[in-house]
């Protein structure tokens, strides 16, 4: 990472990495080993997106699935519209 900021923002990225791992969002797993359990799965690559927030300035970051890589019958066999439930309106 070249920013000016590079600090900041590693430290944005293990914020958001330990807050993943603390809420179980997602389990570490060797790609080779993953493969091999879901052979026909492929594992999508992730990218982290970055922007400053707020009035003070936070760094912010978010890891993000690039789902665009995604294959109909192999990744998934149907789509879906966030929906809230009625109570929720």
């Amino acid at each position: 990472m070249s920013s000016l900021q590079a600090e900041e923002w590693k430290k944005a990225m293990l914020e958001k990495l330990n807050s993943m791992t603390e809420q179980q969002v997602f389990v570490a797993s060797n790609i080779s080993e993953a493969l091999q359990e879901t052979p026909r799965e492929s594992i999508l690559r992730t990218k982290w997106v970055f922007a400053k927030k707020g009035s003070l300035e936070r760094f912010k970051g978010w890891l993000v699935a690039r789902g665009f890589q995604k294959i109909h019958g192999i990744n998934f066999e149907e789509t879906f519209s966030p929906t809230p439930a009625f109570g929720a309106l």
